[in-house]
């Protein structure tokens, strides 16, 4: 038929294609804003001012949090990252989830970087 025709020449998505990127792009949003949750709290514990020396359960929640909020962060820009690769109408959205989940992972990784170096 025409209507096909048109479809393909065009380029316009179909409707699985443009569901499975709505899908991708708040996936994505909504595990990088965990990731960047994970991350802060990652300081609630440090902001503890407690006078005496680091308790263990401290340092090990502390080092949980910041090591558990690399995984949702992964997977979140993975899932924004495919989300910008269909085309659709959720481009804006699945670039915002791109770019929160992208700005987590790099300051993560910056804030390791750097205290692997000075320690």
């Amino acid at each position: 038929p025409a209507c096909v025709d048109r479809s393909i020449a065009d380029d316009e998505p179909g409707p699985r294609e443009a569901a499975l990127q709505t899908h991708h792009a708040w996936t994505g949003l909504i595990l990088g804003f965990t990731g960047w949750m994970l991350l802060l709290f990652t300081l609630a514990p440090l902001a503890m001012f407690d006078p005496g020396p680091a308790k263990p359960i401290m340092i090990f929640s502390t080092y949980f949090l910041f090591l558990g909020s690399f995984l949702p962060g992964v997977f979140g820009l993975a899932y924004a990252a495919s989300a910008v690769r269909l085309r659709g109408d959720h481009q804006r959205l699945a670039t915002i989830a791109l770019a929160g989940a992208g700005t987590h992972l790099g300051l993560a990784l910056g804030i390791l970087v750097i205290n692997v170096w000075h320690n």
